[in-house]
């Protein structure tokens, strides 16, 4: 799996600007109003690529508008929707099936199509890419309700990776020094999981701003 490839499903947000929007406002309700939870025992199932399709959608929609500073219908459809807690849920499944499915499954994975083995590891970062536009809004964070602690304690698994300096710094060396032509296609699907991990880490950063700056809107509870 190539880097020209992985260029193609990683968006570069700044260039959307003046583009044709990728979801109309009817069709984002659409998309919106089918999320619902995947289990963990569905993960990288047609149900589950159909969905990671949707979102990856939306994401670039909500990016969009954001960008262009126009109505932000997508995040406002999701709280809506009361779907905000799903995609929460959502993002947490992808996180423990990297954790404790993943090592079981590498090589099987290895056999599979380049595109659908980096999906499953990819689709975490698709949410909390979302979840920085989500959560930029009093709404989102409001209708997060009892699920933002879980979202919260999320956040800071990832940012204690950034507290570990020899963590990162073992990343950056493994991503200098690697010979991609010499890769086997775990170690390849291993090393997309960890420089992964450290992008989670750094949205995470934004994701927990965006929420401190609505605490005063959250009950005592939250």
């Amino acid at each position: 799996f190539d880097q020209l490839q992985l260029k193609s499903i990683t968006f570069n947000f700044m260039n959307l600007g003046g583009e044709p929007d990728f979801v109309s406002p009817t069709e984002a309700e659409y998309l919106i109003r089918d999320i619902h939870r995947i289990p963990i025992e569905k993960y990288g199932s047609k149900e589950w690529m159909d969905q990671h399709e949707k979102l990856e959608r939306l994401n670039v929609q909500a990016h969009k508008n954001a960008l262009e500073q126009k109505d932000e219908y997508v995040v406002d459809a999701i709280a809506v929707e009361a779907k905000v807690e799903d995609l929460i849920y959502e993002v947490l499944v992808s996180e423990a099936w990297k954790q404790y499915v993943l090592p079981h499954c590498i090589k099987h994975l290895s056999t599979m199509s380049s595109m659908k083995a980096y999906l499953t590891i990819y689709h975490e970062a698709t949410l909390t890419n979302l979840f920085q536009i989500m959560f930029y809004h009093e709404t989102s964070v409001q209708e997060a309700q009892d699920s933002l602690l879980e979202l919260l304690d999320y956040c800071y698994r990832k940012m204690v990776l950034l507290a570990r300096p020899e963590d990162v710094e073992r990343i950056h060396k493994q991503a200098e020094g690697v010979n991609v032509m010499k890769q086997s296609r775990e170690e390849e699907l291993l090393m997309q999981k960890s420089n992964m991990e450290f992008n989670l880490s750094m949205l995470c950063i934004s994701i927990v701003n965006c929420i401190c700056d609505h605490m005063k809107e959250l009950s005592l509870a939250t």
